[in-house]
This record gives structure tokens, C-alpha cells and sequence, in this order.
């Protein structure tokens, strides 16, 4: 008699370099408004396809905390109507020398090393507006982007353009950037691509450099004002899909925590969320920390 037994392993969760992320942020308390953003991350210059020459200028340029090309509304104080390229830095000799033209001249100094690359590797032709101190992090909420893009006493070297409309910025932007397997694959690129189609959406591209290598970021995100109370959060509506699937890049594995929903809300009340549209993970505890137990199930 021969017999055989299957053994069968659980597959073990893996994380990719490459990221998609649909956010919804209710902000009663400072804004007043709900923004919904869809972010698509990658370290990979494969996936994100940054020219070697300008990335290995921003690895190698000092303080620079970001290269940001935007089409957000007044992308800093003072500018109306146009598109943004951002070179931003953080020096705090330079600041705590309150010489406003020694910091003009030496910030533009590093944005003109930046600029050229950054205009040849976009086809942009952006040009100098002026040097920017952000010192309470007002830059972030202009743009809906973390601190680590431009955080407290940033200083942004201004380049200007034409500004173009969501759509065309982000068709022209992902194909430069992004192989066409990654467009082909779908997922919450399309989502962005739809957002991306709305006269108020925006579109912002950062380059940050981290401690490994280069973090690229390309968001589309929109803004809603609120006007009555919120008893209902509806993250689809918002996003303009009927549908949140996840991109077929990752059919090759078990890549759970690289398409992620989140949805957060600054509330002036005690709220308690009653429902939920979705299967919500277990978790458990490990090392004294609260980890999913489950991420087989899509929620």
C-alpha cells in the first residue's frame, strides 16, 4: 500500500514594494471639510520610473526633504492659478541666521540644481516664482500631504507653470512614470484616474528621500465641504466608483497589507461607529502589540 498525505501551509503574508492606498479624512475640527484621497507609493525606481541622474541628485543633495510637482490650489501663500514644482528643504543655521536674503539666495541655489532635471524628466517647463519659509507646517494642508513632504520651518524653492487640469497631469505623469503593467493591472489606479477626471481634484507627485532609498508618491485627492451633521460615511461615493478592487499586480502572492482603505475622523463629538460595509480583521495580541489575526478575507 502506498499513501500519500498533502500537507497544507498557510500562505504567509508578504509586502511589496509598490502601494495602494484610498483614504477618507473627516475633519470637523480644523477644516471643516472631508477630503478622499487615493495614493499609489513605491520605492522601486522600476515601478516608479524616476531618470537615475535626478534621483541620484535628490539622494545626494543635503536638507532637501522633498521635490513635489502639484496642481493644488495656492500650492503656497501668494500663488493663484498655476501649477507647482516644490524644493523643499529644512536648514536651521540658515533660518536662525534671519538674514531673508541669505536664505532666498542659498534655498534657490539648491532648487536650480533640481529644477532643469526635474522639468526635462516631467516635460515641464517651470520656471522660478519665489522662495517660501512654511513655518508651521501650512504647506501640508495646502497640499494634503504628511510632514515628512514639508513639515515646521520648511523652506520651498517656488517654480511655477501653466497649470493643467487633473486629468491631463495625471495621464501625463503616470506615463512617464508608471510601466504599463502596472496601468494595465487596474486596481485603485483606475480609482485615481476616475478622481483624477473631476474639475476640483488635484494631483500631487512627491519624491522624498528616506534612509533606504527614495519614497515616490503619486496622490489624486478631492475636498468636500461639510455642511450638516455626518451620520453616514460612504468612502465609494466619495471616491466616484461603484467598486474598490485591488490591483492585479498582486495576483502573484499573498500581498494583503498593500491595498488598504482608511478612513479617519477628527470629530468635535464622541462618535461610535454602529456599522460597517466590510469584513472587519481579528486581531490578537503579539509582543504586547494588536496585530490582524486574519487577513485572508477582503474588508
Amino acid at each position: 500500500f502506498v499513501g500519500s498525505i498533502d500537507t497544507v501551509f498557510a500562505q504567509q503574508p508578504q509586502l511589496a514594494s509598490y502601494r495602494e492606498t484610498a483614504q477618507v479624512l473627516v475633519d470637523q475640527k480644523i477644516q471643516n471639510q472631508t477630503t478622499a484621497f487615493v495614493t499609489l507609493t513605491s520605492t522601486s525606481p522600476v515601478e516608479m520610473r524616476v531618470p537615475s541622474d535626478l534621483a541620484e541628485k535628490i539622494r545626494n543633495t543635503a536638507n532637501l526633504t522633498s521635490v513635489v510637482i502639484t496642481n493644488a490650489d495656492t500650492c503656497v501663500l501668494g500663488i493663484k492659478d498655476q501649477a507647482c514644482v516644490l524644493v523643499n528643504m529644512v536648514q536651521p543655521s540658515l533660518l536662525e541666521s534671519y538674514n531673508i536674503t541669505e536664505i532666498q539666495s542659498n534655498a534657490r541655489k539648491v532648487g536650480d540644481t533640481l529644477i532643469g532635471d526635474t522639468n526635462k524628466a516631467f516635460a515641464l517647463n517651470a520656471e522660478f516664482n519665489s522662495v517660501y519659509i512654511n513655518p508651521k507646517g501650512e504647506l501640508n494642508a495646502a497640499l494634503g500631504t504628511s510632514g515628512v513632504v514639508s513639515g515646521n520651518r520648511t523652506i520651498s524653492v517656488v517654480y511655477t507653470l501653466p497649470k493643467p487640469d487633473s486629468s491631463y497631469l495625471y495621464d501625463g505623469l503616470t506615463s512617464i512614470l508608471i510601466p504599463k503593467q502596472i496601468r494595465d493591472d487596474g486596481g485603485f489606479y483606475d480609482v485615481a484616474r476616475t478622481m483624477a477626471q473631476n474639475a476640483n481634484s488635484t494631483v500631487t507627485f512627491a519624491i522624498t528621500p528616506g534612509k533606504a532609498a527614495l519614497i515616490y508618491q503619486l496622490q489624486v485627492g478631492r475636498h468636500f465641504p461639510i455642511k450638516d451633521k455626518i451620520d453616514t460615511i460612504k468612502p465609494l461615493e466619495l471616491f466616484g466608483v461603484n467598486k474598490l478592487d485591488k490591483s492585479m499586480y498582486f495576483n502573484v502572492g499573498f500581498f494583503p497589507l498593500n491595498s488598504i482603505v482608511e478612513v479617519v475622523v477628527l470629530s468635535n463629538n464622541d462618535i461610535t461607529v454602529t456599522d460597517h460595509g466590510g469584513n472587519l480583521a481579528p486581531t490578537t495580541i503579539k509582543n504586547g502589540q494588536v496585530v490582524p489575526a486574519d487577513l485572508t478575507k477582503a474588508g
